[in-house]
């Protein structure tokens, strides 16, 4: 019914748009492919429209008006009909009467219109706010009839507080410091060292994690482990220093796309590469890579402007006013990324830490420096250049060895073709091991030399497709009586590639993983392998070559010379750049022939040797460091001639894309405000366009979902959704309020919004309800008490873990850990993959470090309502289950942290179990006992003694499993007592609920 206290007047988006909305939109609202008759009553120029049968809503004589007649009608022309929902109830008939026959205004839905600042209300209790906040809240209490609940009590202000900043409890010195502060601003200088403290972004982050959808693993069938840390690292340290949210909006959307973007911007486009990947045999990459644009779009929406626009993913939105066009004009927004649904998650970087960046920053300029002293014009570099070309030696005189006996073990046909070079044809073999005898054509051999030749089509001389090959071993030996193996000292070649040195063909790896490659110079190149000591050979004798090719994929040769010669100075020609830079007088060579010919010498001048072995040592050290840097995924986008067509999906099917219809340019909603002048068509400006001053909902959303954090329910109930079936505010003026200051006054700061929300009166109030107040507003929206709220699944864990002395808080950020896991945890059906539980420090880090992994979900935040985090969760679900009793009792974790605590009792407290008890609460619940308490606990602990001596080995057990060995003289029976203790105290529910 119509509130008399707006003296009868029918507020249409109060009164009208649910009864609309719940009841007649579905069949007579914005989805075009679903509207009945043609019927429109979203949009009031449709519905006041006079028709063949009249008008469906006539204000000049509101009893014809066709909507009355069929929602008040009893036969078959019903509205809505009996196979479709229910009648309408007698009040909501006479609302839309009222409405009717008050002129049917019709303003637009509220959350769509710009917010303006409300005055501040004026109140009778004008001594109890200590902010503006406060005098909207008592105003509207006092329309109730209600007072606000007195302050609460100093141990329980801290640790709400401390949970709702921080996400942990007080200390025990910390308690005594604020009970023992009694200035007047004792309170809100807790707040200030709250808000400073590392752990203020660990626990903020958690909320926004679940918003990005973040976890370790890729999701999907096989949800195989993905490399995902370094951007949770990003949204603590975004938290912790304060990142406007305007900024924290633009680099996360789009940081790739900043005029100067940097390694931690690119970090931050995480937030939409926590998208799921496909790794199935047999699926299609296109599908899975769209049904991640989507995931983007929708996320986006309800993300940043409480939208829920994935029903218009395949026709018209039934409710709000976004187009099934308009749907894909965002999506053509994020359709221009490189990812691609592929198993190696690319693309992504090298996303060093603040330390490994020291670090490297160090590493390389060891390197620079290196580099500077064997760079030219260096004097010394360029003196050695002159003493190279001074001494460099007449070319070497190699003889083309003569084939006689071709061999392959693969089958693989050997040809010899002109000028000594030998072909190999039939089919590529994965591997093989080529035999060539020949005749030497010399006395005496000093130096082998092995010629790989590019063939006619330009390819390279391997047989893979891109003309590689790598030579893992070559042995070289003698026939005849006289036949013996030959020995190298020395192998160097004119090109080799990273990781692949020529040195690896005569090394002393028998399983053939080293060798010679050429990768990506794939053109002609030669490898110089010198002899131990120079080898006679007899009249007749022939050498036998052995050529192994054991990388595998087709890596092997496939055009070839060998040669020799005894020369015992033997080197390989200089490149044809080189040879032709020699030939060319001094006074006319230009600065790049010159800093080429220098580069040349700087790999030879024996002179320059400990500098290059130094630079090699620095290079080996740098690149090794490297290989331990994490990666990232981000987005990137494709160059422009590489950017997808986008088209409308009918029925929101990427495999039926609406071709007649052509191809969308990306654009936004026409009933949202308008796109930022000169903001660029593409994700950045997507960023832009949400935090503009004149959108009427990302401030909202995100003050409303903040608040519901602190006070358990939001101003707009329906956090997750603010358009036509959204609730309606609580307290709209105090949103609007919120939203403007929060943008305006404070930029965006939401430390300075969290600062506000905590020092207000209304967050300080007791939790102690009036009967007045329960029968009222017993949802306590009005917040005429503060609300009791359970903690998420990471504070009962951290929570647990803090009391007993185990929680390890000395670094912020790193890689994922896991906890203890139940036993009989399986690995995933269709991948072997299961987490291995942490050991040491790691295995007591804070929950929100705790591998995500999709379908194989922690189970203990499960059971405490831990969304998996496979698509957005704007908002977790509160439950009270028999299961998270159980978890409490007996999973590992809890197990562990009650022995933790009853042991830090037993050293804490001595022998004097009343005072032991006293250490208990402090720790655990931030007060001291009740007598009563005590009297119960003492009998627990009392029968527990008796029971466990009456069994030491288990009493053992209990005390030290999974906690290991008791300390020194420690009682077991007395430790196994204290752990039961210290169990039941971790199950109350004043331990799980924040007060």
């Amino acid at each position: 019914m119509v509130d008399d206290a707006d003296g009868g007047t029918v507020d249409f988006n109060r009164d009208v748009l649910p009864i609309l909305s719940n009841n007649c939109f579905a069949c007579h609202g914005p989805d075009e492919n679903a509207r009945q008759a043609g019927l429109r009553l979203d949009t009031r120029d449709d519905a006041v429209a006079m028709r063949d049968t009249g008008k469906a809503i006539n204000t000049d004589h509101p009893h014809e008006s066709l909507l009355l007649l069929r929602i008040g009608s009893d036969g078959q022309d019903r509205m809505p009909p009996a196979e479709v929902g229910d009648a309408l109830t007698p009040g909501e008939v006479e609302v839309l009467r009222q409405w009717i026959e008050q002129g049917a205004h019709w303003p637009r839905h509220w959350s769509f219109v710009p917010p303006v600042t409300p005055e501040l209300p004026d109140v009778g209790n004008d001594d109890w706010a200590r902010n503006p906040i406060d005098r909207f809240i008592l105003a509207r209490l006092e329309r109730e009839s209600l007072a606000p609940a007195s302050e609460a009590n100093p141990r329980t202000l801290l640790r709400r507080v401390t949970f709702d900043l921080v996400g942990l409890p007080p200390t025990k010195s910390e308690m005594e410091a604020f009970l023992a502060d009694r200035s007047a601003d004792a309170y809100e200088r807790v707040v200030d060292r709250l808000l400073a403290s590392p752990r203020y972004g660990e626990q903020q982050a958690v909320a926004w994690l679940d918003i990005a959808r973040y976890a370790d693993s890729q999701g999907f069938e096989k949800d195989r482990p993905r490399t995902m840390w370094r951007y949770c690292d990003w949204v603590i340290d975004a938290y912790n220093e304060d990142m406007p949210f305007d900024e924290f909006t633009q680099v996360q959307l789009a940081g790739d796309l900043l005029d100067e973007p940097t390694i931690t911007t690119r970090i931050a486009t995480g937030f939409h590469r926590n998208t799921q990947t496909n790794t199935e045999g047999g699926t299609d990459n296109e599908e899975f890579r769209s049904a991640a644009v989507i995931d983007r779009v929708n996320t986006s929406m309800q993300s940043w402007m409480g939208l829920t626009a994935s029903c218009a993913q395949c026709h018209s939105h039934k409710f709000d006013p976004l187009g099934h066009e308009e749907y894909y004009g965002l999506y053509a927004f994020f359709n221009q990324t490189e990812d691609a649904d592929l198993d190696d998650d690319a693309p992504f970087i090298k996303a060093p830490t603040r330390d490994q960046q020291e670090q490297l920053v160090g590493l390389e300029a060891r390197v620079a420096s290196l580099e500077k002293r064997l760079s030219p014009p260096d004097e010394e570099i360029m003196s050695a250049v002159a003493r190279w070309e001074s001494r460099r030696t007449a070319p070497t005189p190699w003889e083309i060895f003569k084939p006689m006996r071709l061999e392959t073990d693969s089958g693989a046909t050997l040809v010899v073709g002109d000028e000594g070079v030998i072909v190999a044809g039939g089919d590529v073999p994965l591997v093989d091991t080529y035999t060539v005898e020949v005749e030497p054509g010399l006395e005496s051999i000093s130096a082998l030399r092995l010629e790989a030749i590019e063939g006619p089509d330009g390819r390279g001389p391997g047989r893979t497709g891109h003309g590689n090959f790598v030579v893992n071993d070559l042995d070289l030996s003698t026939t005849g009586p006289a036949a013996a193996p030959v020995t190298f000292e020395e192998a160097r070649a004119t090109y080799e590639q990273a990781d692949y040195p020529a040195s690896g063909i005569i090394d002393e790896d028998e399983h053939g993983k080293t060798g010679w490659a050429i990768h990506p110079n794939n053109d002609e190149q030669a490898v110089l392998l010198r002899l131990v000591e120079p080898l006679v050979l007899e009249d007749g004798q022939r050498l036998v070559i052995t050529i192994r090719q054991s990388h595998g994929t087709q890596h092997v040769l496939e055009r070839f010379r060998l040669s020799g010669t005894s020369d015992a100075g033997a080197h390989l020609p200089l490149p044809a750049d080189i040879e032709s830079i020699c030939t060319t007088p001094t006074d006319q060579r230009t600065s790049v022939q010159l800093e080429t010919l220098a580069r040349h010498v700087l790999e030879h001048a024996p002179e320059l040797e400990a500098i290059r072995v130094e630079l090699e040592e620095a290079t080996a050290s740098r690149d090794a460091f490297m290989k331990t840097i994490p990666t990232a995924l981000v987005m990137r986008e494709l160059p422009e001639e590489k950017q997808r067509a986008t088209h409308l999906f009918l029925g929101g099917s990427f495999m039926n894309p609406d071709l007649e219809r052509g191809e969308l340019d990306p654009h936004v909603p026409a009933f949202l405000h308008s796109w930022p002048e000169a903001a660029p068509r593409n994700r950045l400006g997507v960023a832009r366009w949400l935090v503009a001053p004149d959108n009427p909902l990302t401030a909202r959303t995100q003050v409303n979902r903040t608040w519901s954090r602190i006070f358990g329910h939001g101003l707009v109930e329906t956090v997750d959704d603010l358009g036509v079936q959204g609730a309606r505010p609580s307290h709209p003026e105090l949103l609007d309020w919120l939203a403007l200051h929060w943008q305006g006054e404070l930029d965006w700061s939401q430390k300075e919004l969290l600062r506000l929300l905590v020092t207000s009166a209304t967050y300080r109030q007791s939790a102690r309800a009036t009967n007045r107040a329960r029968e009222i507003d017993p949802s306590n929206r009005l917040l005429s008490h503060a609300p009791r709220l359970r903690h998420g699944a990471e504070q009962i864990r951290d929570q647990a873990l803090a009391a007993s002395g185990l929680l390890k808080t000395d670094r912020i950020g790193g890689p994922s850990v896991t906890p203890y896991l139940p036993k009989g945890m399986l690995p995933q059906a269709f991948d072997n993959y299961v987490q291995p539980v942490s050991t040491g420090d790691d295995l007591h880090r804070r929950s929100l470090y705790t591998d995500w992994r999709r379908t194989g979900h922690y189970p203990a935040f499960a059971t405490f309502d831990a969304p998996s985090r496979e698509f957005c969760t704007i908002e977790r679900q509160r439950s009270n289950t028999p299961l998270q009793a159980l978890v409490l009792l007996n999973d590992s974790v809890f197990i562990e942290a009650a022995q933790a605590l009853g042991r830090r009792c037993i050293e804490e407290g001595g022998m004097d179990l009343n005072q032991r008890l006293h250490i208990l609460f402090i720790h655990a619940l931030s007060r001291p006992p009740t007598p009563s308490e005590e009297e119960v606990l003492r009998d627990l602990y009392e029968n527990a003694v008796e029971s466990c001596s009456r069994d030491v080995e288990q009493a053992r057990l209990l005390a030290t499993r999974p906690l290991g060995d008791l300390p020194e003289g420690m009682d077991p029976c007395d430790a196994a007592a204290m752990t039961a203790v210290s169990n039941v105290i971790m199950n109350l529910d004043e331990f799980v609920t924040r007060p």
